[in-house]
């Protein structure tokens, strides 16, 4: 159970700001993805959404394209029965596709489906873990929307998406802290509640290329909870949460256990993204070698079976302390 003040507490002005951050910048690779959805889905799809290293500039020559694709029902998009019933017990399902672009070259873009209705519900105090709003808090471009109910729906969920990182570090600060220091550890949010093979230099890389959007949304999101009687900011600018020593403590080990169950589901993601992606082990491989330093080749034995192939190297990475969000990192816990 989520602490009681971890509500997404948004206000209009950091829906604006968020709407600000999301206006889309030209794209021929988004433009073309967009173009074939659309011709594809028709009024099923709903939204899409421009996000990861290839929109805030810090992807390597190898890097895929971002996008969540929010549709209206995975019944209407899967022509799987068992991949429509994957995506509704553990959204989003994750996709490849090679999309041809006008002069002729093409680009490998990740897709991430997941219904309009998940979407609300894992942006929401409700969400089950991080994986969608640690995402989506992130400054993104809103590419394409069905209408403009849409819009607001998807702006939303971007503005609660900010809020939820906030309370989130909130609850489980034992510091007083400046927005500065917030803004940080929001963003690092996600990457603690999942085991990624990218090391902590990755999300000081991510803020600094974004830092004045993070800093104005989350000086907002405190805003928005001071409003509300959840947080009390003194003169000197620091925050600490409103509440006595033992309901803070509560607080505390509730973040902890979401956390845990974050990383559980965020592994359990890995495994589903085996059966939903085409060539999963070349891109994780890449990724390794990327980010880790790591050069791997696989058998056609390992390839034959990449559950087992997964677990076995999954297993050793973490056993080499390769994968971060496995230890409790972050500024929230000292003083700013």
């Amino acid at each position: 159970m989520s602490p009681t003040f971890v509500e997404a507490t948004s206000s209009p002005e950091l829906v604006a700001r968020v709407e600000r951050g999301a206006a889309a910048a030209a794209s021929p690779v988004a433009d073309a993805l967009v173009t074939e959805l659309s011709n594809e889905l028709g009024e099923a799809l709903v939204g899409v959404v421009f996000y990861g290293s290839r929109f805030n500039q810090t992807a390597g020559p190898r890097s895929d394209w971002d996008f969540f694709v929010v549709i209206e029902s995975y019944r209407g998009v899967h022509r799987s029965w068992l991949h429509a019933r994957l995506n509704s017990v553990l959204p989003p399902s994750v996709y490849r596709r090679e999309v041809a672009l006008r002069d002729g070259a093409s680009a490998f873009c990740k897709l991430s489906l997941v219904s309009a209705a998940d979407l609300d519900r894992y942006t929401s105090s409700v969400a089950p873990d991080s994986y969608l709003f640690g995402r989506l808090s992130k400054r993104v471009a809103l590419v394409f929307t069905r209408d403009e109910l849409a819009r607001r729906r998807i702006v939303d969920a971007l503005a609660r998406s900010v809020a939820l990182c906030a309370g989130w570090v909130l609850a489980e600060a034992t510091a007083d802290l400046s927005v500065e220091a917030l803004a940080q550890e929001g963003v690092a949010f996600s990457y603690r509640c999942e085991e990624r093979v990218e090391g902590p230099a990755r999300r000081r890389k991510l803020f600094d290329a974004d830092a004045e959007y993070f800093r104005d949304v989350y000086e907002r999101a405190v805003a928005a909870q001071v409003a509300a009687g959840a947080v009390q900011v003194d003169v000197t600018g620091l925050m600490k949460r409103s509440g006595s020593v033992a309901a803070r403590r509560v607080e505390q080990a509730a973040v902890a256990a979401f956390v845990r169950r974050s990383r559980r589901r965020a592994r359990m993601r890995w495994f589903k993204n085996i059966a939903t992606f085409d060539g999963w082990e070349d891109y994780m491989l890449a990724k390794l070698e990327r980010h880790q330093g790591i050069g791997l080749s696989l058998s056609d034995r390992e390839r034959r079976h990449p559950f087992l192939t997964a677990v076995r190297h999954y297993l050793r990475l973490r056993r080499e302390g390769r994968l971060s969000g496995t230890g409790r990192e972050g500024a929230a816990r000292n003083s700013p």
